[in-house]
């Protein structure tokens, strides 16, 4: 993995470690693109999708940095 970062050939995608809620309402963004609602609308509904996952314990964990 390091060469291929070294190279520039890598890629991530963040959404892929958001919880399941957080996820579905991400997938939304066309509404926003679509001017069907605004960006601090959407925001809004992803913040209240992660609150409830959260609430939920679904979060994934993130282990501290080792020094």
């Amino acid at each position: 993995m390091n060469a291929a970062v070294a190279s520039g050939n890598f890629g991530l995608d963040i959404s892929t470690f958001f919880p399941p809620g957080t996820q579905t309402a991400l997938t939304d963004i066309d509404t926003v693109w679509l001017g069907k609602s605004s960006a601090a609308e959407f925001l809004a509904r992803v913040q209240t999708a992660y609150d409830k996952d959260k609430a939920s314990n679904l979060l994934a964990p993130v282990p501290e940095p080792k020094s």
